[in-house]
């Protein structure tokens, strides 16, 4: 304390002295005098001054350690307290609003499904609840790709209502605050817009730190001195600013965008993300924003929300381990996307959150989902109308009662006029007379925009306003109808199905009788259908009518029904059946594949062969299987016809049934269909494969299989090919018998020759003869030898002996003995084709005589030709003729290892053209079709086989082996092999009827059925 004293005494005297110098200087005495005196002073003073202040530097320094360090604490706690704040405010997803909302609201940790946005602009963003991102939109960001980036950002997020915009605020101050280290910007600040209007408009010049600093004094936080002002003023602050469009008036949402602007100027370093619907913002711009729209929900997304949903609640609601928990999550989450599949209007509804939240809640209150779909359309457009706004407190002008009652009024007349978007001067003028009646101050236009905003109406083109989803519309008009007791209009409109929708949603919860009646007066297709709809929609209806409805469409199915009778019950059947559709990209697919049921129907008016490996035990309820791909179109066709064409159907594509939806709402549709295959449109020769449980390869044939199915094929007609071998001998003894009488001529003029000019006597010559004469049978009499073991069949044992007999006689005998047994052998030829299998005959072109001029390549073909010739004429040791042949018959008919397919639908296609295209190779090699053995087996081919893959006749097992030897014996031969892809096709015949016996057997059961889509 002295030092402080000290310091400041010599500092007083040191300032002190040039003003006392000024005074005393006109007295040249005192003034001298005075001015030693203080120069003394001033010298003793800077000595002093200097001592003390040394020590009051170092004792400042130390304070300021001290203070700085205590500051730096409270600055640290609050800092903690802060963060711990805003995690605690936006610890819960937002239920404000719902009826529907359970005992208890989830975490929104525990649910958060990732909220996506992508780059727009105002005027193209959609307002209405279920509206798509444009399609140019390639890619979709998380809202933090746009965050803590070098330069600050200034973001517009703009979505429709229930997008989840104030979710995302929430999610992105939590992660904020969880992790905070490393990022430039740390520090959220996440205000609501509506809760600061008041001081905003009353004080425009008000300051960001301001109505942050109140809304935490009001969270019982205490702002330590100006640390958001600080933190503001560096740069280090992420502000989110949500509902920009829940200022109720005008005039005040464009004072709230006008102070947004300046604290974005004030404090430009922060990122500042601003939320509003895009009418909102539209009429309040941000300056220099960057808009983000919001994406609606895939399926995947509305799957993962749904699962993470329904844990969290089992989580709160079962006491019991964790695998217990989640399997009971598991069960529930898929009974209700099971239910949202079967029911493609409700999910449609999923792409919004706050539609699938409130589905999600429905489905958890209830245990299942509404059948009518009328209270969750109620819960709805109660929610986005009034519910969500009294929730949070906003100024309502109307009731939303009476807003929905005014609503309902317009829906009802633009169902009177059939149309789905009215000019903004109709819809005021059919508002007006209702609202006067309701407010005095609300005009019409501010009406308008009011319900606009909510995302119900929306307005679609310039001056153009409709209901969001026509289902809005359809279920305000029901409700119309019931209030006001107009039910005559609906029995008037039985044949109308732009009256359907509200028909049913009217009927779900109304004495449905007059409209039946009206139906069953009618008598038509779509007045029946409807009738028929109103039973399933468990209205209220008399028992009797029930009970005619029930009998009436048994009648269908009934012999005795009149032919016009089936066919109008027929239609009424296939359109309830088709009628519920799943959007796509590329149009509307039939949510449920053809049943049983269906099929029956179709082949009863149609004469079309039964599907393949019919079971006419098969449950109606399950999916046909085994149909061909000319039966998807077929059927098409039929369904379009049989509806009078004004609905036109054809099968579905491989991008609609690469579709999420699509295949949920396929494999949800009946017990058998995850085992399913669907043709595709246009007729494609395989199907796509959607389940995992289908085997994908279910038409390919390895060609392993179709090697060892060869060798099974050989070992079953050995008899016959034993014989085709005897055959083949006798043809090379008959061509060796011409070129033995060649070389005994020539051997008996060499020995004459030689008789005559040498000392060689006759008898040497003569053995010269004789030798030359055993040279060609010697040959025969080996080949025979090497295959006598071949003769294990008693039957062939007096062919094979009369053969060696013949040899002998054209080795010894003479010329007219030899004439014989040549003749003779002929003889036996004939016997031997006699005695084929007849089929086998038949197909491989053995049905007539055996021309003795032809040789074996032009008899029975180069691949059994060359196979029986190896036998004959091979020098290694056969262990296995059945073996050694089927080797042969391989090679020559060049199966390779790589895999054929052909499926059943594809064969009588395949087997047509391949038999065509071998005929048209012949004549364009100039030979006749008709006198080759290639072209007759190409006709017999094609003859044997158009009944068996036209599906007339079945596909036994002795079928498929002479299809399969045709077809491969085709394969090898010259005329094929200069075109590989015909020797291919003939192959893949050959695979085919492996899978068609497969399938015929049982071991390879069909899966095949018909999905329609709707272009």
């Amino acid at each position: 304390m002295a030092g402080k004293v000290a310091a400041r005494i010599a500092l007083f005297v040191v300032s002190a002295i040039p003003g006392a110098a000024g005074f005393f200087a006109g007295q040249p005495v005192l003034g001298g005098a005075l001015l030693l005196v203080c120069e003394g002073l001033a010298a003793v003073g800077a000595f002093a001054g200097g001592l003390v202040g040394d020590l009051v530097q170092r004792r400042r320094s130390w304070l300021l350690d001290r203070m700085d360090a205590a500051v730096s604490r409270r600055l640290a706690r609050f800092e903690r307290a802060y963060r711990d704040k805003v995690l605690s405010d936006s610890r819960y997803s937002d239920a404000k609003g719902l009826t529907f909302t359970g005992f208890f609201t989830p975490e929104l940790d525990d649910v958060y499904v990732d909220v996506k946005v992508a780059p727009g602009t105002p005027h193209t963003v959609r307002a209405d609840l279920l509206a798509e991102v444009p399609a140019d939109v390639a890619v979709r960001h998380q809202l933090g790709d746009f965050l803590d980036l070098p330069s600050p950002q200034i973001l517009a997020v703009v979505g429709a209502p229930g997008g989840g915009k104030t979710t995302l605020l929430r999610h992105t101050a939590r992660e904020a605050c969880i992790r905070h280290r490393g990022r430039r910007r740390p520090i959220p600040v996440l205000l609501y817009l509506r809760d600061h209007v008041g001081q905003i408009v009353r004080n425009p010049d008000i300051e960001l730190p301001v109505l942050i600093r109140m809304a935490v004094t009001r969270h019982g936080l205490q702002d330590p001195g100006s640390w958001f002002e600080t933190r503001l003023r560096a740069g280090r602050c992420l502000v989110l600013l949500d509902g920009l469009d829940e200022v109720a008036r005008a005039e005040d949402r464009l004072v709230i965008a006008e102070w947004v602007d300046a604290q974005v100027m004030r404090y430009a370093k922060n990122d500042f993300v601003i939320t509003s619907r895009p009418a909102g913002y539209r009429a309040a711009t941000i300056a220099n924003a960057k808009v983000l729209q919001v994406c609606n929900f895939n399926s995947e997304q509305v799957r993962r929300f749904v699962r993470r949903w329904y844990l969290a609640l089992e989580r709160e609601t079962t006491r019991a381990d964790a695998d217990t928990v989640a399997a009971r999550a598991g069960e529930a989450a898929s009974d209700l996307l099971e239910r949202l599949d079967r029911a493609p209007a409700l999910y449609e509804l999923t792409v919004n959150p706050l539609l699938l939240t409130m589905i999600a809640n429905v489905h958890q209150h209830r245990n299942a989902l509404p059948g009518s779909r009328v209270d969750l359309y109620g819960e709805i457009c109660q929610s986005m109308l009034w519910r969500r706004q009294q929730a949070k407190k906003l100024h309502e002008e109307v009731s939303g009662e009476k807003k929905e009652v005014l609503l309902r009024r317009l829906a009802f007349t633009m169902m009177e006029r059939e149309v789905r978007d009215l000019p903004r001067a109709d819809v005021l003028t059919l508002i007006r007379p209702a609202l006067r009646r309701v407010s005095r101050d609300l005009t019409p236009d501010d009406f308008l925009a009011d319900v606009s905003s909510n995302g119900l109406i929306v307005e679609r083109e310039s001056g153009q306003y409709s209901f969001a989803h026509l289902t809005f519309q359809e279920y305000l008009a029901a409700s119309h109808i019931r209030d006001r007791g107009l039910t005559k209009v609906l029995a008037e409109q039985v044949d109308n199905v732009w009256w359907r929708e509200t028909t049913l949603l009217y009927a779900a919860r109304s004495d449905a009788d007059e409209i039946v009646l009206a139906c069953l007066d009618s008598a038509s297709v779509p007045a029946l259908s409807l009738a028929f709809d109103c039973v399933d929609q468990s209205s209220e209806l008399d028992p009797d009518l029930r009970d005619q409805l029930e009998a009436l469409l048994a009648t269908a199915f009934s012999p005795d029904t009149s032919a016009e009778q089936r066919r109008l019950l027929t239609a009424v059947v296939v359109i309830r059946h088709l009628r519920q559709l799943v959007r796509t990209d590329t149009g509307l697919v039939c949510a449920r594949p053809v049943t049983n049921r269906i099929y029956r129907l179709f082949r009863q008016d149609t004469g079309r062969p039964e599907p393949d490996a019919f079971d006419p035990s098969r449950p109606d309820e399950h999916l046909v299987v085994g149909v061909h791909a000319s039966d998807a179109l077929a059927f098409a066709e039929w369904a379009s016809a049989i509806t009078e064409n004004k609905t036109v159907y054809r099968p579905v594509t491989r991008m609609q049934l690469e579709n999420g939806d699509v295949r949920r709402a396929v494999a949800a549709s009946a017990p058998n269909a995850k085992a399913c295959s669907i043709w595709l449109d246009p007729s494609a020769d395989e199907p796509f494969f959607w389940s995992s449980s289908a085997r994908t390869a279910q038409y390919a044939i390895s060609g392993t299989e179709l090697i060892q199915q060869v060798r099974f094929d050989i070992a079953d007609r050995m008899p016959d090919l034993v014989r085709l071998l005897l055959l083949r001998t006798i043809i090379e003894v008959h061509d060796m018998a011409g070129e033995l009488e060649t070389a005994i001529k020539t051997a008996r003029e060499r020995a004459e020759n030689a008789a005559r000019t040498s000392d060689v006597g006759a008898d040497v010559a003569e053995t010269r003869v004789r030798s030359a004469m055993r040279a060609g049978p010697d040959r025969l009499h080996e080949a025979l030898a090497r295959a006598a073991h071949i003769v294990g069949f008693p039957e062939l044992q007096g062919p094979f002996i009369d053969i060696l007999r013949i040899v002998e006689t054209i080795a010894n005998g003479r010329g007219h003995d030899r004439a014989e047994a040549l003749s003779l052998g002929m003889e036996i030829a004939d016997e031997l084709v006699a005695a084929l299998d007849p089929t086998l005959a038949t197909v491989l072109a053995f049905d007539q005589s055996v021309d003795a001029p032809l040789g074996p390549d032009q008899i029975m073909g180069t691949v059994l030709s060359q196979s029986f010739g190896h036998l004959l004429r091979g020098h290694a040791k056969i262990t296995s003729v059945e073996r050694a042949f089927a080797d042969e018959f391989v090679r020559h008919a060049r199966i390779a290892d790589a895999g054929y397919a052909a499926s059943p639908s594809a064969m009588e296609n395949k087997v047509s053209k391949a038999c065509w295209a071998v005929i048209d190779r012949l004549r364009r090699e100039h030979e006749d079709p008709r006198t080759t053995w290639t072209g007759r087996v190409a006709a017999a081919l094609a003859a044997l086989a158009a009944p068996i893959v036209g599906r007339q006749a079945p596909m036994t097992e002795q079928a498929a082996i002479v299809l399969r030897f045709a077809a491969l014996c085709l394969a090898g031969e010259p005329v094929v092999q200069q075109d590989p892809e015909l020797g291919l096709a003939l192959r893949e015949i050959a695979a085919g009827t492996m899978v068609m016996r497969a399938r015929a057997d049982g071991e390879l059961p069909p899966t095949e059925t018909i999905l329609l889509a709707v272009p």
